[in-house]
Order: C-alpha cells, then sequence, then structure tokens
C-alpha cells in the first residue's frame, strides 16, 4: 500500500469535519465533457466554440439556439453514470452525516444521481431551470421545451439553465457556504481539479489557512500541491475506493 493513502486515511480519520471539493476530472472519469474544446476547437457546431456559446451574451442574442447547445449537452451527459468516486462520497456522507460536506465546481448532476445530498454546486446544475426575471427555480424535467426558449409558469418571462456562465458571478449565498464550511473543517480533500479558476481556487487556501490538513487527488500536478499534507497523483475512481477500504479497516 502506498504511503500517501495510508496518510490520507489516517487524517480522515483523525478529523471531526470533512469538506471534499471535486472538479472536472471526477466528471471527465465518468466521460463527461468539458464541452471547452482544445486550442479554440469547435465544441458543438463548426463555427462555434466555448467562449461564444457558454455566456450571457449568447443567451440574450439568440435563446433558441442557446438552448439548442444545452439541450446537445444534456444529451451526451444523459449516457454518463456516476463512478466509483462519486459513490464513495455519497457513501462518506451517509456514514458521516452532518460532519460532512461535498463542494463542486461540475454541473452534471452526477454526484446527486451517486447519493450525494449536502451538496453546495458552485457553477449550478444543468438540470436545472430559474427564470430570467422571477425567484422561480425547477428541475429541467417537465419543462415544456416545446417553444425555445421555455417560459417561466409563474410570470412568463424566459427560463434559462441555472448554470454559471461564462463571465457571470458565482451565487453569493452559496460561495459564502463554500468558504465557511473551510472556514471551520479539519480536513479539506480537492479532488480532480486544476485549481485554476477563481473563486473555487480560493477555497483550499482559505482552508490551509484556517488550519485545516489539505489532501490532493489529481493525476497531475497542481498549485496546491505546495499546501497539501498529502498528495496522491492518482485518478479519483481509484483512490478514493482505497482510502475508503482503509477507513474501514480493510
Amino acid at each position: 500500500m502506498k504511503p500517501e493513502f495510508v496518510k490520507a486515511a489516517a487524517i480522515l480519520r483523525e478529523s471531526r469535519n470533512w469538506v471534499f471539493l471535486t472538479g472536472a476530472g471526477v466528471s471527465a472519469e465518468s466521460g463527461v465533457p468539458t464541452f471547452r474544446g482544445q486550442a479554440g476547437e469547435p465544441v458543438w457546431k463548426e463555427h462555434w466554440d466555448a467562449s461564444e456559446l457558454s455566456n450571457p451574451r449568447f443567451l440574450r442574442k439568440d435563446p433558441a439556439a442557446f438552448w439548442e447547445w444545452m439541450q446537445y449537452r444534456r444529451k451526451i451527459i444523459e449516457m454518463c453514470l456516476p463512478n466509483a468516486a462519486h459513490e464513495v462520497l455519497g457513501r462518506f456522507e451517509k456514514a458521516q452525516g452532518e460532519k460532512f460536506k461535498l463542494i463542486t465546481t461540475n454541473v452534471d448532476g452526477l454526484h446527486e444521481k451517486a447519493g450525494s445530498k449536502s451538496l453546495i454546486e458552485l457553477h449550478g446544475n444543468i438540470w436545472r431551470v430559474r427564470c430570467t426575471r422571477c425567484v422561480y427555480r425547477s428541475p429541467y424535467l417537465g419543462t415544456d421545451l416545446s417553444i425555445l426558449p421555455p417560459k417561466c409558469p409563474t410570470c412568463g418571462q424566459a427560463l434559462r439553465p441555472d448554470l454559471v456562465l461564462f463571465e457571470e458571478n458565482l451565487v453569493t449565498v452559496d460561495l459564502e457556504q463554500a468558504f465557511h464550511k473551510c472556514n471551520k473543517t479539519d480536513v479539506l480533500v480537492v479532488i480532480g481539479s486544476s485549481n485554476l479558476v477563481r473563486p473555487a481556487s480560493d477555497l483550499p487556501f482559505r482552508a490551509y489557512h484556517a488550519g485545516a490538513k489539505v489532501i490532493s487527488i489529481n493525476p497531475a500536478s497542481t498549485n496546491i500541491d505546495q499546501i497539501s499534507h498529502v498528495t496522491i497523483n492518482e485518478k479519483a475512481a481509484i483512490a478514493l475506493p482505497i482510502i475508503e477500504k482503509l477507513l474501514n479497516g480493510e
């Protein structure tokens, strides 16, 4: 057994409160694309790239096309299933109860499919919709998409996916809750994240400076390796089941 796995399990065993932060790498292990393309390559139709598609300007300019783009993404995500990392985190929550919190920048809903309920979704969820004017918010399923953009059943204005788009700020209450959890936790485990996109990238440093131990699980090196008490260069779906077995005494 590699010593970094043993050390990570020991830190978790000795900690009262656990916070886990997951990024795109966890979803990628389930086959979810980043939908950002590589080096300017199109991610949808021939002349579109991510910087044009996933921003509020495109939503305002051509809401019907924007919704077609979201439908394209949903159809791909719908074929993806939670992997072993999602499932372990769901079991950790059941075992730890209120002493566990999961924060994610992923929008695909796979954590929920794996049973996670104590979840802060910093970038929203592609399977929800919200009104562009009033406070209406609802699961995507059941939304009438026969006319695009769909209309809010409360006020009649256009609905949009409940996502944080490029150039938009995170929802203040979600971000504040995430910072509060990182300020109070004993350990923060960062999984599958390059930790380059602010303000989510500030969370590990906030936890570290508040006295928490930081564990990094990612195949490649990241900018939090310098503050990590344990660095595990492995995929999440491999590393988390090993740590779970160690915690269970197996």
